[in-house]
Order: structure tokens, then sequence, then C-alpha cells
């Protein structure tokens, strides 16, 4: 009674203590509407991610070798201009050769010694940048051709579809625990006067960014060292 201030003597009208009551529940239903909102956007940020990587799933279980073919080479080329791009020197102006080669033997084995193309080419740098890649791109298609011919077709479909799904899951997985983490973390910024979904939004955004340069990292770095077990 002291707490409403209402002098313990006094008879408590109904209609009084029903207003009280009636706020009271009023702040408790919008305190827990903003709570119920608030996590609704967090698993919206979540949701949008599941579905491009369920759609990714999708396209994967539902193309055919040619697609998937298409596919692993499109990836293979954006990895060697990557290499090619972090083994460039812009301060000096030049190229790595060595460490471009130790990276693309990662992907495929590569026999071929850079240095030596280097030196037939005349142009200048970013002209030897476009002809390097095309010529470490034709080398990559080349070695999967040669490999899709030595495991058969059914064989080289089954093994693409399987490095694909693979390893989105095996990431997948982990990001969630990571956005897990990320969530929690985000919620101690609010103790620094910053928005905690904000936060959760942008960094989660850019995990999802790191998550898809992961796959194709690990893909292509998997496809030629794997191969199907024939029976007999």
């Amino acid at each position: 009674m002291q707490a409403l201030n209402i002098p313990e003597t006094e008879a408590i009208e109904s209609k009084f203590l029903s207003n009280i009551i009636e706020s009271a529940q009023t702040r408790v239903e919008n305190y827990n509407f903003e709570i119920r909102k608030r996590l609704l956007e967090y698993d919206n940020v979540l949701e949008k991610q599941r579905s491009k990587i369920y759609r990714q799933r999708q396209e994967i279980l539902s193309s055919d070798l040619e697609r998937l073919k298409k596919e692993i080479l499109e990836k293979i080329k954006k990895e060697i201009k990557n290499i090619i791009e972090l083994n460039y020197n812009q301060k000096q102006d030049e190229l790595d050769l060595k460490n471009i080669e130790e990276e693309v033997k990662t992907i495929f084995p590569l026999k071929e010694n850079l240095v030596s193309f280097f030196e037939k080419e005349k142009d200048n740098l970013e002209e030897k940048k476009e002809k390097l890649l095309e010529y470490l791109f034709n080398l990559a298609e080349k070695e999967l051709l040669e490999k899709e011919e030595k495991e058969g077709k059914e064989n080289f479909e089954n093994l693409l579809r399987f490095v694909f799904l693979k390893t989105i899951d095996t990431f997948w997985a982990e990001h969630l625990e990571t956005l897990e983490d990320l969530q929690f973390a985000s919620s101690l910024k609010s103790y620094g006067g910053r928005d905690p979904l904000v936060e959760y939004k942008s960094e989660s955004y850019k995990f999802f960014e790191k998550l898809q340069e992961t796959i194709d990292f690990y893909i292509v770095r998997t496809i030629f060292k794997l191969t199907i077990q024939k029976n007999g």
C-alpha cells in the first residue's frame, strides 16, 4: 500500500485499482511487443541469409553437368584473379610470380613455369596480368576436362555436386554459430550508446559476404583433389 501511496485505512475504489492494473498491463504488453518485434528483426536478418543459401543449394541440386562445370570454372577464374591481384605490388609495379605459382598449385597441378612465360611477353604489366589470368585459366579448364574424362561424366557430375553441397553445408553451419555470438556481442554495444540491431545487421552482412568467399575458396581447392571410388 505504501508503494501506491495510499493510506492503509482508506478504502480502495475498484475503479482506481483497475486503472492502475490496466496501466501496468499496458506497459508490460508494450514492452513485450517491442521485445518480440526486436527478436523478429534479428530473425529476419538470418532468414534472408538462409533463403540465399537454400536457393544456392537448390540450384546445385537442379543443375546438370554442363551448368555445374560452368559454375566451377567461374569460381576458379575468380580465385585465380584474386591470387594475381593479391600478389601484385602496386608500389613497385611488379608481380610475385613465385608466390602466384605456389598459390595456383593449391587449386590445380601447375607444371608450367610462370617466369619463362612472362619473359616472352613484351606488353605492359596490366596487359600481362590479363594474359596471365587467361593463361592460367585455360590450364585450369584443360585440367578440369581431363578430370571429367578420367572420372566419367556421371561420376564427375556427382563429384561436383558433392563438393558444392558439402562445402556450403559445412561453412553455413559454422556461420550460424558465428551469428549467435554476434547477436550477443551486438547486445553489449547498447551500453556504449549504439543500436545493437544496427550493429548486428551491418556485421552479419560482412560475415555473410565472407562466408561466400570462403565457400568459393574451398570449393576450387577441393575439386581437383577428390575422386570417385569406382567399384571393381
